[in-house]
């Protein structure tokens, strides 16, 4: 079974000047991949964000990650003979104003070779360029001469090594400690055969050995300046799949709030439909009750109708209307008073009469 082991072989955090921007860095960028063995045939730049652009085994990502204030350019490349995994990183802490170099490689355990390990030229670039906030000492790739008592008393953010022999070339270990370390030498120092390593907190010596080769010495020498950056920055290291990752975490994330605040507005329409309903059944249950009473006055209703089905003149439904009928008929016969010369009858009481026996009944 094929198994992938990412090594980091190179990081380190730079303080941009306030003149820096993005866009700087991605002309430098492309500019050193259109000018390697790197180059990407066909790549064409638009300056629009997110840019993707992948062919054969090379991969370039540049991506703003707004959440975090970062802007990240990501590049891999593989070596299918030699089976590597290159991946060179920047990434621009806006808030901060830092810039992240990330140098990696991944391996699959049937690699028949490991190549040694090379800082980016890009890397450099950055490093000497006018966007990077200058020390005492500017960040090179070569090393300085000094006379040793001038720094004794000086701070530093990061590492500086002291050639105290002359066996090892100082500037052959500057290149390879470029961004991460600053490389003194004395002309007039006397040989001692030893790198003196000092760190803002400890310090350490590295003895010289003839029996081994200046390559393999310089080699260690950088291997525990490079160690000491990534332990010292391991709560800080970024990445492009770490930010991209914790992007599509917090997408799920907000989806998932969103989709409770959903389902919470949904409950509470739901809520607030059962409540309607609820008073609706109310309102149902005390129209089907006043329906019942209704119907069951309008069943007795009937009954009296159909005792008086032949009733012609008049037909009394409720009996608290008989004094406004009463009174009523008599406004009627008042009106009618001057009629009356021409009929048989002259008296209210005959009137009266007349009804009471159109209905059928005597008085």
């Amino acid at each position: 079974m094929i198994e992938v082991t990412e090594m980091l072989c190179y990081y380190t955090i730079l303080k941009t000047n306030d003149t820096f921007h993005q866009e700087q860095v991605i002309d430098m960028f492309i500019e050193w991949l259109n000018n390697t063995k790197n180059k990407m045939e066909g790549l064409d730049y638009n300056h629009d964000l997110p840019f993707e652009y992948k062919i054969h085994h090379k991969h370039l990502i540049m991506k703003e990650f707004h959440e975090q204030h970062i802007f990240s350019i990501y590049f891999s490349t593989k070596d299918n003979y030699k089976h590597n995994h290159f991946i060179v990183e920047i990434l621009f802490d806006k808030k901060n104003h830092e810039l992240h170099l990330r140098f990696s490689k991944e391996m699959t355990n049937d690699s028949q070779y490991i190549s040694s390990i090379s800082i980016p030229t890009i890397f450099k670039t950055i490093i000497k360029s006018q966007y990077i906030k200058k020390e005492t000492y500017a960040l090179s790739d070569h090393a300085h001469e000094i006379d040793y008592q001038d720094i004794m008393n000086q701070s530093f953010d990061i590492p500086i090594v002291l050639m105290k022999t002359r066996i090892i070339n100082a500037h052959q270990l500057a290149k390879e400690l470029t961004g991460i370390a600053h490389v003194f030498y004395d002309t007039h120092q006397k040989e001692e055969k030893v790198v003196l390593i000092q760190y803002p907190h400890k310090t350490e010596k590295y003895k010289i050995n003839r029996k081994k080769f200046d390559k393999v010495q310089i080699h260690e020498i950088a291997e525990k300046i490079r160690q000491y950056h990534i332990q010292t920055h391991k709560h800080k290291i970024l990445s492009y799949e770490l930010l991209y990752h914790q992007q599509l975490k917090n997408e799920h994330e907000n989806l998932i709030y969103r989709t409770k605040e959903y389902q919470d507005t949904f409950q509470d329409e739901i809520a607030r439909q059962q409540k309607e309903i609820d008073e609706l059944k109310e309102l149902y249950k005390m129209l089907s009750l006043e329906y019942q009473s209704l119907k069951e006055e309008n069943a007795l209703l009937l009954q009296k109708k159909s005792k008086h089905s032949d009733t012609a003149l008049l037909r009394i439904d409720s009996y608290d209307k008989v004094e406004k009928y009463q009174a009523y008929l008599l406004q009627l016969i008042e009106r009618s008073d001057q009629n009356l010369v021409e009929t048989q009858i002259y008296r209210k009481s005959d009137i009266f009469q007349a009804i009471l026996n159109a209905n059928g009944g005597t008085q």
